[in-house]
């Protein structure tokens, strides 16, 4: 029987390592519309460009998920097939999964499918990814895998800083005044995802130091960080994932974690200096 993993591109992956046998990992990429200039979310997308034309751009921008089409593409490949999408609050990827999943079912009732509402984003998509990569190998059942990795996904957890405000001003979701006002100041907003996957302010903190210490504790707080595999993408701001990642180390003793970049969807949303923390 044939696998495939799917994730839709906010997962900021490109590749899974170590698949199992018999097993494909996908990408469904999502779409960034800035004016006029549409960036698919794919292995060929510039984010420094992307990041450059949204600066540029005085008007609105938007984002626009796979097509049920897109996803079916993507079902009809396997005997079986398991995507893992960003958190339905965030993004229509998950609905529009849902009804390829249903379309897929009409005409090829022996597939099974089953589509994972991740409440979540970025590396926390690619840790569910490696535990159904990881069922797979270890012969696990289809509904076996399904029944475990929903309670995965139960325990996982994701937290981010920001300290560029212009897209949440741009869409609305902050004032003009506001957003200057907090950059000028060299505030960082501190936020979590809730238990259903909507976005939770924690902290306002002021400065990079007590940002990322401040962080660090309450992932503390959380869960014991020495047993996690912890993943820090980061929005052009290496140094500052870095830090982090020896905080989580000197203090934690967080030995599993791994530093990668942003892709479009998430570079869109966390914006330059943006760093996005799975575990």
């Amino acid at each position: 029987m044939k696998w495939n993993i799917i994730c839709d591109s906010s997962c900021d992956a490109y590749t899974l390592d170590n698949l199992s046998q018999d097993t494909n990992f996908s990408i469904a990429p999502l779409k960034i519309i800035v004016g006029d200039k549409e960036f698919i979310d794919n292995e060929t997308l510039n984010t420094k460009e992307l990041i450059r034309t949204i600066e540029n751009h005085k008007g609105a921008t938007s984002t626009a998920c796979p097509s049920p089409f897109d996803w079916m593409t993507e079902f009809e490949k396997a005997d079986y097939s398991i995507a893992i999408c960003i958190s339905s609050h965030l993004s229509g990827s998950y609905n529009s999964a849902v009804t390829a999943k249903d379309m897929v079912a009409e005409r090829f009732p022996n597939k099974k499918i089953y589509v994972i509402d991740s409440r979540s984003t970025s590396g926390s998509m690619i840790l569910l990814a490696q535990k159904v990569n990881s069922l797979i190998s270890d012969g696990k059942t289809f509904e076996e895998i399904v029944n475990e990795i929903e309670q995965y996904n139960n325990t996982m957890q994701l937290t981010f800083c920001l300290s560029n405000y212009s897209n949440l001003v741009k869409t609305g979701r902050m004032s003009s005044f506001t957003g200057a006002m907090a950059s000028a100041l060299g505030i960082r907003v501190v936020s979590m995802k809730s238990p259903t996957g909507e976005i939770r302010v924690l902290s306002k903190q002021r400065g990079d130091n007590a940002t990322h210490r401040y962080i660090v504790n309450q992932m503390a707080g959380l869960k014991n960080l020495s047993d996690c595999h912890i993943i820090i993408s980061h929005c052009q701001n290496v140094n500052g994932a870095h830090k982090i990642k020896n905080l989580l180390n000197e203090m934690y003793n967080a030995v599993n974690v791994d530093i990668i970049e942003t892709r479009g969807l998430c570079t869109f949303y966390a914006n330059t200096g943006g760093i996005i923390i799975s575990y």
